[in-house]
């Protein structure tokens, strides 16, 4: 029997940890804030479009709130960033992540032509044009 195709077969991530930057400035990131960074960009990336052109995950200080900008470019599409500040520097990474990731569920939806097609304001329209003008 031959194996079933399925979209996630066909998404799956194709990228090495070599696109994907995790920097900070004058913050520490320890050693689980940069894995878990690159899993959830690998996730996002595999969810939406599979092959990942470059990433870059930036830590920041202002004040007592932690800012986060993460950009990411996904095979031709244009680069989509997000940022966000949070007390806690996790909350910071998700939410910039969330805003990423909600630019390229909405450029995924565009290029698949998700949107709906209103045939009864179509045929008011046709049917519009086929009488003749009002005297």
């Amino acid at each position: 029997m031959a194996p079933r195709w399925t979209w996630e077969a066909e998404l799956t991530l194709q990228t090495t940890d070599t696109t994907i930057a995790v920097e900070s400035a004058n913050v520490h990131l320890g050693d689980g804030l940069p894995v878990h960074a690159r899993e959830s960009i690998r996730r996002v990336a595999g969810k939406y479009f599979g092959h990942l052109s470059t990433a870059s995950v930036h830590f920041g200080r202002e004040g007592n709130d932690y800012r986060c900008t993460v950009t990411m470019q996904m095979g031709g599409l244009p680069m989509r960033g997000g940022e966000a500040t949070s007390k806690d520097i996790y909350a910071a990474f998700d939410a910039a992540l969330a805003k990423v990731a909600k630019q390229l569920r909405r450029a995924k939806g565009a290029l698949r032509g998700d949107q709906p097609v209103r045939t009864d304001k179509d045929m008011v329209l046709w049917a519009g044009l086929s009488r003749p003008p009002f005297t």
